[in-house]
């Protein structure tokens, strides 16, 4: 009996396989095996975890360049960049129907992920402060097709309506916060956005547990500002701005195009996760 060859082929006996011919045989024999489907009907507890990407435009990212250009030296310590590549749990519950090779899934899902905040001390020894988080509600679908009793691949969507906010404060020296219109851009924004996410899911099943990936991209329903919802602090400042040095410029909160708006909220998702089947 021949041992390996690095670089080469293995030969056993007489029967010379290339590492192409043993993937060949093997993707065979997934297709070919029987579907005694380890991952079967039933209701399934979903956690994992979620990388999203937002701001496709880059109008958050210039909210933070243009503050810093606008205020200059009057900015002791300039503006932070705002993240908009995030990292969240998720949760969820799930029905999954199989007949056969075929998958029918349905989950019902929330995304939270805790508020990043950047800030700058401005002359007069006060700071700027502004946070911002981005949570979500889905509904999901896969339709799946079991490629063999472990391994399944599918295509997947889902609706979401997803709630950003950004707060925006003045901290004081003495450590005092304040949300009123001593500072224009103060106030707390708030937008639901509702739209739709398409991708794939694969998954592969050990018992009562489904490690799973899913991947979507979304189809975008609406467009608007970042509203102020917070009227207590209501000083004609109708939006969240992406362009600081034309919101300063503008003092009745008409340029919608300055704004930070809703789709900017909205980007690609990745999620790692485990379904679990609870009965």
């Amino acid at each position: 009996m021949d041992g390996p060859v690095l670089g080469g082929t293995l030969s056993y006996g007489r029967f010379p396989t290339s590492p192409m011919r043993l993937a060949s045989l093997a993707l065979a024999a997934a297709l070919a095996a029987p579907a005694t489907v380890a991952q079967t009907t039933g209701l399934y507890l979903y956690a994992g975890m979620e990388a999203h990407k937002i701001d496709p435009r880059g109008r958050i990212a210039d909210f933070s360049e243009t503050y810093n250009a606008t205020m200059g030296a009057a900015a002791i310590n300039p503006m932070g960049a705002l993240e908009t590549t995030r990292v969240r749990p998720v949760v969820g519950l799930g029905f999954k129907l199989r007949v056969d090779r075929l998958g029918f899934d349905t989950y019902l899902a929330g995304a939270l992920e805790s508020p990043q905040t950047v800030r700058s001390t401005v002359a007069g020894n006060f700071q700027h402060v502004v946070e911002m988080d981005v949570n979500d509600q889905m509904w999901g679908v896969s339709l799946t097709y079991q490629l063999n009793d472990r391994l399944f691949v599918g295509a997947t969507t889902d609706a979401i309506v997803r709630r950003a906010t950004v707060r925006a404060k003045t901290v004081y020296a003495d450590g005092s916060e304040s949300f009123g219109s001593e500072q224009r851009i103060n106030g707390i924004y708030t937008a639901d956005e509702s739209f739709l996410g398409v991708g794939g899911t694969v998954g592969v099943t050990f018992g009562r547990f489904t490690p799973t990936v899913r991947l979507l991209w979304p189809i975008e329903i609406d467009d608007t500002p970042l509203p102020l919802t917070d009227y207590n602090t209501y000083q004609g400042n109708d939006y969240f701005p992406s362009d600081y040095a034309r919101f300063a410029n503008d003092p009745n909160g008409l340029d919608d195009g300055a704004a930070i708006h809703g789709r900017d909220f909205v980007g690609p998702r990745l999620t790692v996760g485990i379904d679990v089947r609870l009965f």
